[in-house]
């Protein structure tokens, strides 16, 4: 992404063709929005995460795959499953 502006259209995309989720972060529940974007070169899964505010602002954008993206959405890295909320 070469600037703010595309930064924030990557975000808005997954907001529109992604999951809507709930995740805690710092002891808060929070929304969030979830995307597949593809594999890894070893394979797994990758996923584009965009976090959102109490407004619903975009707070964060991130593309991860492995432990962290699962620990930070399901509290387990085992965990490999996301649960939608619309």
């Amino acid at each position: 992404m070469n600037n703010a502006a595309e930064y924030l259209q990557v975000g808005q995309e997954i907001i529109e063709n992604g999951y809507q989720v709930q995740y805690t972060y710092r002891g808060a529940n929070r929304i969030g929005y979830v995307q597949f974007m593809g594999n890894t070169s070893k394979g797994a899964a990758k996923f584009g995460l965009v976090g959102t505010n109490a407004d619903g602002a975009i707070t964060t954008i991130h593309t991860q795959s492995g432990n962290s993206f699962w620990k930070l959405l399901n509290g387990s890295a085992a965990d490999k499953t996301i649960r939608p909320i619309r």
